[in-house]
């Protein structure tokens, strides 16, 4: 079987509002509504570690699921390996999850 996947950009996963019963929101918009396999992940100093990963048959449909899991979304708040993964390598300031897909 040939398998061709494109990894798209991260996605950075923002705090939800502290009114919202989730921890962390992300644009939607900016998922495709394809199959493919997505992974949270974390970086601690150069090195980037999965949290988890999950396959879908439609990945916006299946991270909007993942995102209101509270068990999954608070293993990754508090995964003690360092800061959530950043936006830049270089940019250590602020902490922020992310979560990267691929797609056919």
């Amino acid at each position: 079987m040939d398998l061709n996947l494109i990894w798209h950009k991260p996605v950075n996963l923002r705090a939800a509002d502290p009114r919202s019963s989730m921890i962390y929101e992300i644009d939607l918009d900016k998922l495709p509504r394809k199959p493919g396999v997505y992974i949270f992940i974390r970086k601690f100093g150069e090195n980037s570690r999965a949290l988890y990963i999950g396959k879908a048959n439609r990945l916006r449909t299946r991270i909007k699921q993942q995102l209101v899991a509270l068990r999954l979304m608070k293993g990754i708040q508090n995964a003690a390996i360092g800061p959530r993964a950043e936006s830049s390598p270089s940019l250590f300031r602020s902490q922020v999850s992310k979560l990267t897909f691929a797609c056919r």
